[in-house]
């Protein structure tokens, strides 16, 4: 492929792709058999779809469906649409999520997640970035502090919070085994089944 954009059906396909151009595929319906896609720079576009891919240089779109998974090589910079589902498997990938979707991240480390209001994620990874700022709304984190190494990013002081341990400071339970931390006018985050006392300020920086 040069330049095009293909749709691909089901699961289990091996597409290939011109590392020299921009390709487009769009993957539909694998029904949990993975496609395997190989190349750089291509566009990769998932609706409830399940996908290994095989190029640092590749954006992915979430577009559609709750059912969607993505493993690769790492490095991804992945797209998630208000609403839509992602299990991620990888390393150094970044994500942007839309409103109340959900991620879970089933393993790997350092990936970077930008996070929007009412967003189900769930952190099965080592040293991962949350990074929350404008309208968090009631947002969840499960597993959170599982791994000591991750990170809660409030971007321009989110909730008026000044330093990291004022953050900490705030934290109360969340009456059903978790805490929470109050933003104020812009929400909240609920560390669910996070024991209060688990979370220090090296969980959290000021952005």
């Amino acid at each position: 492929m040069h330049g095009s954009k293909t749709s691909v059906n089901g699961g289990g396909d091996q597409i290939y792709t011109d590392s020299a151009s921009v390709d487009a595929v769009k993957l539909i319906g694998t029904a949990g058999h993975a496609d395997n896609v190989y190349g750089n720079n291509t566009a990769i576009e998932l609706d409830n779809a399940q996908a290994y891919i095989q190029g640092a240089a590749d954006p992915a779109h979430v577009a559609s469906g709750a059912t969607n998974a993505i493993s690769g090589s790492g490095g991804l910079a992945v797209k998630v649409d208000a609403g839509v589902g992602l299990s991620l498997t990888g390393s150094h990938d970044s994500i942007s999520l839309g409103a109340n979707a959900s991620l879970h991240i089933s393993s790997g480390s350092a990936n970077v997640v930008t996070s929007a209001s009412g967003d189900q994620l769930y952190d099965g990874g080592a040293a991962t970035l949350f990074r929350v700022g404008g309208t968090a709304g009631a947002l969840t984190i499960r597993n959170f502090g599982a791994d000591p190494t991750g990170v809660i990013d409030l971007l321009s002081g989110e909730g008026g919070y000044a330093t990291a341990a004022a953050a900490v400071g705030a934290l109360v339970s969340d009456g059903a085994g978790g805490v929470k931390l109050s933003l104020g006018s812009a929400g909240s985050i609920d560390f669910s089944a996070v024991a209060p006392g688990h979370l220090s300020s090296a969980n959290f920086r000021i952005g």
